[in-house]
């Protein structure tokens, strides 16, 4: 264990230290730490824990793993004799030290074992590079000779066999194509000018670079009528004098130079290094043997048809160099400035260069002369399922994906293979032509103009059964061992490659036309296509030999040195698609069906059909994806379509549509409903299959796609420089992820488009957004696009995102009908937009565009739309289009005139679509998750197990959510409602989430009502209606009473301490400590001299009433009779300051009931008849009052009112 601590830091550790008969634990302070780390060794048996200070541990290191090859090193022999003193330097002989020639072998025969074990590119130039930089390869050089008439093996096959192995699989693994006997490795190789008139014309040779120098070293080629010059121009003199145009051609790492060995060329000169691997094919002029060939082919060698001894006749005379028709200084025609007219001349212009017997171009106006690397289309492996045996064995159902197969793990379990391998060569015997050693057969083929011969291999995978047994595993799935031919190994040549299929838009079509016209739907399979395609080089078709797989030649299976030659397609030949879809097109166009029908191909879309009665009527829909044919129409004739196909192919059982029985076409699970009304679609086994490739759990989920920070086009500062593994990972993800986003997924489309845009400028941020849409698809993969017929027509929606994260907006549009999205993209803009209007503007434009193509592909189904409409939610955009703008759009005009016209002649209308229900906006920018679900529910998906009632709307998919919201609102609420026939209304949209939010807080807003109501009511039961509530009601006034006048009592003696006092005056003019004292009468208690002092009342403020009440000037006596009418006069107040004093008197006649005031004025004297509760004391301008004090400390409040007469 490493402990990673802050270096030049002191480090303590918790210890336990011997101490007198007990172990004591204790922090120990170790040394500071200085550019080290401290490792904690384990207790052992033998050694107690302990903590070191190491210099040489680092973090962030990979375990290598165990020794890759295990080394002994032997023993010393003991001297014969001790040496007593060391030996003088100038005795000391220096000697070259190197390995033994049984010690090479051996090191670069395990160097070479392992490389082929567990193949590196890199790794193998290092090695041919480092033994080349001791001179291997000066003596030793691999493949067959000829010297004379003489041919044989050179020694380094033989010697070195496994080396071989890697030297032709490094030149195989950059050109898969090429064909050669021959190699050998240069090093600092000088050539001067020179043709190889002993290698074969008919081949080429291959340069690999091992090691270049900086400068120079460069390949020089002779020029020849129809090159095409990438490099420098050059001219070079022969040995004769002869004066020589070539180009030169730089190594490049990585990639082969090719060029003819029949050339001139040379190697210039260099300094340094340079080391070169050359692969060629020495002319054998027939006398390769066939066990030569064998172990050539053996070694990983491609010889090539020229070199098979069938295909040189002693008869024929041998083949010199090339010769090439030039047009010669005669019959070309130069034509001078005058012979032209100025207004017809352009600026077009072509360079040719003067040669032996002619001219050779050397580029024109089209020319790009900035050097720029080709493209170059390398082959891409396979991913193999890990342990499908393993899989297999652990099956709770039939499965719903394919699984590719490990070779590796096909040879472990070959017993279980041998049905599948027997089965396909069995059905690949209908398309070869066995060519036996030594026939006249093999011959004339081997004689074919243009002959290629190609390897072939096995393909392994497990697929779903057609008609599973839940009862029987072995139903579950069968095994496949596909037979195909290794067509990237194939030369290019003008053959026609191209074969159209149904596009994902043709499909929702047919199966919106089939909603219409309430047609079922139908699948069968062509077993074995291309099996049915003839090949006949007489209409141009491919001569293909084939070597079969080694593996048949192990199961005895073919004879020795066999080859087959192709005369039926067989799957991976390149030419196999176009010449399927050919045969296939012909056939169909021939059949005829019963009642007179016939196929007619689309025009707009060539790979469905529809099939027309007598009178032209459609009956049939028929959908074509390579092999698999979907058919749409009344089910009895589309039983009859199914039996003439059948009559001319075989192909699998008819099954239909039904519901409870999905059908799979074009990558796509088709599902209907009970009623049979609505398609549901959707890629659930694809989904979870690539989740499963990436190791997905079903918790790795997310909310949303596509995070707004990762939203921008163009690379960032942050981003990673790009490597060939990035890019690699980054360009399956994106097209794994394109593959669903084209089909059923449009939320993902924008994501999608932002992925293939910096694939090559930003692959780790590629991936991480791959990532994260991969978890966002495995919690929604139950998501499921509706194909329904609402009787609507062509509707557009387009939106644009104005400069999202650059310079260039982005559009999204989506064509629909009938309510269903048939077309939809989202893609950047290719001008720069200088407004939204003029973004919107341009997605309007495109949109238009994509909905007329899509209304030429309805007219193959003899549908014209009555009107198609354009919903966007820019007014602007409208504006412009409808030729309204003003002269700040001025130089939008031209883009619009197009979709002005549209407008003027009634092809297109327009309206304004809000916002909020805008489904274009799906594919325009990064949204939140609630957005994501309600615009979901406007393009129609569903994520239900079953689909929604007729005639309601999908909108959310939350599900338990939902139903818990639905649960609190029939417990918060009781509606009387009556029942009447449904009328079919617009659903309002509803946030379902929001709503469930609201819907929890008004359940606590309504807790704590009625927590409130509940305790109330109980306070008043407990008060007034249970047996003794009076006197309960009596104590609790009493408590309130006492605590009223205990906080009076300690406000005023907190209000009037002694030091107010000093400046107070008595009425009889006594001293303060010796109040005097006045007479009692029969009508009052006696009562003391009160010491009082003049207040000047506070002003008024403008803001608020006066709050300072009138005061009388009168007799300050108890009186036992109401007071005489009296003027208002100023209060004289004694003790504290006057603000205190108001408060105080004001908060304790607030708290006084009428009851009490009444008391107080009986005390006082006062009258009390006629007063009211609302006289008694509401407001200061009423009421005056007094302190009245027995002592200094304390003192009872006496309320004097005087009342205004």
């Amino acid at each position: 264990m490493v402990l990673l601590l802050i270096f030049i830091h002191p480090l303590h550790v918790l210890s336990a230290v011997p101490r007198v008969h007990c172990l004591q634990r204790t922090w120990l302070e170790l040394n500071i730490l200085d550019n080290g780390h401290v490792v904690y060794v384990e207790e052992t048996p033998e050694n107690k824990e302990k903590f070191m200070h190491t210099f040489h541990v680092r973090h962030r290191l990979v375990d290598p793993g165990p020794p890759q090859e295990e080394l002994e090193v032997q023993t010393p022999l003991r001297p014969r004799r001790r040496v007593t003193e060391k030996k003088p330097m100038e005795q000391v002989e220096l000697r070259h030290l190197a390995l033994s020639q049984e010690e090479r072998d051996d090191y670069i025969a395990r160097k070479a074992r392992f490389l082929l074990d567990d193949w590196d590119q890199e790794g193998a130039v290092r090695l041919v590079d480092e033994l080349a930089e001791v001179g291997f390869f000066d003596e030793w050089k691999f493949g067959v000779f000829r010297h004379g008439g003489s041919v044989g093996w050179l020694r380094g096959l033989r010697q070195y066999p496994e080396l071989s192995q890697v030297l032709s699989r490094i030149v195989l693994e950059v050109n898969p194509e090429a064909n050669f006997t021959a190699i050998w490795v240069a090093r600092n190789a000088e050539r001067g000018l020179h043709k190889d008139y002993n290698n074969d014309e008919n081949a080429v040779n291959y340069v690999y670079p091992i090691r270049m120098p900086r400068r120079g070293g460069e390949l020089w080629v002779e020029l020849s009528p129809g090159d095409r010059v990438d490099g420098e121009i050059m001219d070079r003199t022969d040995s004769l004098g002869k004066r020589r145009y070539g180009y030169l051609k730089k190594l490049q790492h990585g990639s082969c130079t090719v060029f003819s060995p029949r050339r001139a060329h040379e190697v210039l000169p260099w300094t340094g290094t340079r080391t070169v691997l050359i692969a060629y094919t020495p002319q054998c002029m027939g006398r390769l043997s066939t066990e030569m060939i064998q172990e050539l082919e053996t070694r990983g060698f491609q010889p090539p048809l020229s070199q098979y001894p069938e295909y040189f006749l002693a008869q024929d005379p041998q083949p010199m160099e090339a010769k090439v028709e030039v047009q010669s200084h005669d019959q070309v025609e130069y034509a001078t400035a005058e012979d032209l007219d100025g207004s017809d001349v352009e600026e077009l212009w072509e360079m040719y260069l003067d040669v032996d017997g002619g001219k050779v171009k050397i580029g024109d106006d089209e020319t790009e002369h900035r050097e720029q690397p080709r493209p170059r289309f390398m082959k891409v492996e396979a991913g193999f399922t890990k342990n499908v045996e393993a899989i297999l064995q652990e099956l709770k159902g039939p499965i719903e994906v394919t699984y590719n197969v490990d070779p590796k793990e096909v040879a472990d379990n070959m017993g279980l293979w041998m049905g599948a391998i027997q089965k396909e060569l069995d059905g690949v015997s209908v398309a070869i032509k066995k060519l036996l050693p030594n026939t006249e057969e093999r011959v004339k083929w081997m004689r074919r103009p243009g002959a290629q011969k190609l390897p072939a291999k096995f393909v392994y995978t497990v697929k779903p059964a057609e008609n599973p047994d839940s009862a029987d595993k072995a139903t579950w799935f069968k095994r496949k061992a596909r037979l195909v031919v290794c067509g990237n190994y194939a030369s290019p040549d003008q053959s026609e490659l191209y074969s159209e299929t149904a596009p994902s838009e043709a499909v929702r079509a047919g199966l919106v036309m089939s909603r219409r016209r309430k047609w079922m739907i139908g699948l069968i399979d062509v077993v074995a296509a291309f099996l049915r395609t003839p090949l006949n080089p007489e209409d141009g078709s491919p001569t293909i030999i084939v070597t079969p797989p080694r593996l048949l030649l192990r199961l005895n299976l073919i004879v020795e040195d066999e080859l087959w030659g192709l005369i039926r397609a067989l799957y991976g030949l390149r030419q196999a698609p176009a010449l399927w879809s050919s045969h296939r097109d012909y056939t169909l166009r021939t059949m005829e069906f019963p009642h007179g029908r016939r196929l007619y191909r689309g025009r707009t879309v060539t790979a469905w059909w529809v099939l027309k009665d007598e009178r032209g009527s459609i009956k049939a829909l028929v959908i074509i994806y390579v092999d698999d044919i979907l058919l749409l129409g009344e089910e009895e004739t589309i039983r009859e379509v199914a039996e003439t196909i059948q009559g001319e192919w075989k192909t699998s059982g008819l099954a239909f549509l039904r519901p409870g029985h999905p059908l799979r076409f074009l990558g796509m699970e088709l599902e209907i409903n009970d009623e049979e009304t609505e398609l549901y679609v959707n890629q659930r086994s694809y989904i979870e299959e690539v989740l499963r490739a990436y190791g997905y759990a079903e918790d790795d989920r997310d909310k949303i796609p596509l995070s707004k920070e990762h939203a921008y086009f163009e690379r960032l500062e942050s981003d990673p420089e790009p490597t060939t593994e990035m890019i690699s990972a980054a360009q399956k993800i994106t097209g794994e992820i394109m593959w669903i986003a084209h089909k059923t997924r449009p939320d993902v489309a924008f994501t999608c488009s932002l992925m293939a845009s910096i694939t090559l400028k930003a692959p780790d941020r590629c991936l991480t957004i791959g990532y994260k849409v991969l978890r966002y698809l495995n919690a929604t993969k139950d998501v499921k696009m509706i194909i329904k017929n609402d009787h609507t027509d062509l509707v557009l929606y387009p939106d644009a995102a104005f400069a999202p994260s650059s310079e260039k907006s982005h559009t999204g549009w989506v064509v629909c009908w009938s309510g269903t999205p048939i077309a939809w993209r989202s893609g950047r803009q290719s001008t720069i937009a200088l407004s939204t209007a003029e973004s919107e503007l341009t997605a309007i434009v495109d949109g238009t565009i994509g909905m007329m193509g899509l209304e030429a592909l309805l007219a193959d189904l003899q549908v014209e739309p009555t009107a198609k409409l354009v919903a966007s939610d820019s007014t602007s955009a409208l504006a412009i289009g409808a030729g309204t703008g003003s002269w700040r759009t001025r130089h939008l005009r031209l883009k619009a005139a197009w979709v002005q016209d549209m407008i003027a002649t009634g092809e297109v209308l327009t309206r304004h679509q809000p916002g909020l229900t805008q489904p274009a906006d799906l594919l325009t920018k990064p949204l939140s998750s609630q957005r994501i679900k309600a615009l979901l529910g406007l393009w129609g998906t569903t994520s239900q197990e079953e689909s929604p009632p007729k005639g309601e709307r999908a909108i959310s998919t939350s599900g338990c959510s939902t139903r818990m919201m639905v649960a609190m609102v029939c417990c918060l609420l009781i509606l009387t409602v009556e029942a009447r026939e449904a009328t079919p209304t617009r659903q309002v949209e509803l946030d379902w989430d929001m709503a469930a939010v609201m819907m929890g807080l008004l359940m606590i807003l309504g807790g704590l009502l009625l927590y409130e109501g509940v305790k109330w009511g109980a306070f008043e039961i407990y008060y007034n209606y249970t047996p003794g509530a009076s006197s309960r009601r009596l104590r609790k006034l009493q408590k309130l009473r006492e605590a009223t006048s205990l906080a009076i009592q300690r406000e005023l003696e907190r209000v009037t301490q002694p030091s107010t006092m000093s400046s107070s005056r008595w009425e009889d003019g006594g001293e303060r400590d010796q109040p005097p004292t006045r007479p009692t009468t029969t009508m009052s208690p006696p009562r003391q001299r009160r010491p009082v002092r003049e207040v000047t009342p506070e002003p008024r403020r403008r803001t608020e009433p006066m709050r300072t009440p009138p005061t009388y000037d009168g007799p300050t006596e108890p009186m036992s009779s109401p007071a005489p009418s009296v003027g208002w006069n100023e209060v004289e107040r004694v003790g504290g300051g006057s603000a205190d004093d108001r408060r105080v008197c004001v908060d304790a006649v607030m708290l006084m009931r009428l009851e009490e005031i009444k008391e107080g004025l009986r005390i006082c004297g006062l009258a009390q008849s006629g007063l009211s509760s609302y006289k008694a004391f509401r407001g200061p301008n009423r009421t005056t009052w007094r302190l009245d004090w027995t002592d200094r400390q304390t003192a009872t409040l006496h309320l004097v009112v005087v009342a205004r007469s």
